[in-house]
């Protein structure tokens, strides 16, 4: 794929705002062989698109700010991924922006091509595995931004409650979280650096 094409019409968004409190730490600061979830995030972001940027919340954004990229502060702080979206999407100026979460750090470019080539015709197309969809790994558009908005304005902050508003498509693939130390102890890092 030409993702040099993607730099005008796509833009990445990790979300790295959240309190991580079952982690009991960043989740986007944890490390596997020396890289960071968000540095493993932020490589494969600019790879892919012409901007990445990073929601953080006001607690974090220091522990960010040696990335090299655009962070975006969550305006609506305990507002949950909503509130960082809506922040971020202010400063989203291409058509498109694809949304990763920092606890998903094992999303492929592969993936990631998967989910821009399923979008033609939809509001977006999210990841979806045999028990569950992830609308934090997706690809949708920026006329979505009002539904995004009122969202939140009415305080409706379940992601969910979004997307069943919206036309999306799903790609099937399995979408390893990261969310606790269990999680973290059980993670398979065979071709992390790799990946």
């Amino acid at each position: 794929m030409n993702y040099s094409v993607l730099n005008k019409e796509l833009t990445v968004i990790i979300l790295a705002g959240g309190q991580s409190a079952r982690m009991g730490t960043d989740k986007g600061l944890l490390s596997v062989q020396g890289v960071s979830f968000i540095q493993k995030l932020v490589k494969k972001a600019n790879s892919f698109c012409g901007q990445t940027l990073i929601s953080v919340g006001k607690h974090n954004q220091e522990a960010y700010a040696n990335l090299n990229v655009d962070l975006v502060v969550d305006e609506n702080a305990k507002m949950g991924p909503i509130g960082g979206i809506v922040s971020a999407l202010k400063r989203v100026k291409t058509p498109w922006f694809m949304l990763i979460s920092v606890d998903s750090p094992w999303v492929s470019e592969v993936a990631m091509s998967a989910l821009w080539q399923a979008k033609k015709g939809f509001d977006g197309v999210l990841l979806a595995s045999p028990y569950n969809v992830h609308p934090l790994v997706g690809v949708y558009h920026r006329k979505t931004f009002l539904i995004w908005e009122t969202a939140l304005k009415e305080g409706n902050l379940r992601v969910m409650s979004v997307i069943a508003k919206l036309n999306v498509n799903t790609v099937s693939q399995d979408v390893v979280n990261i969310n606790t130390r269990e999680d973290f102890k059980a993670m398979n890092t065979e071709g992390w650096n790799e990946s």
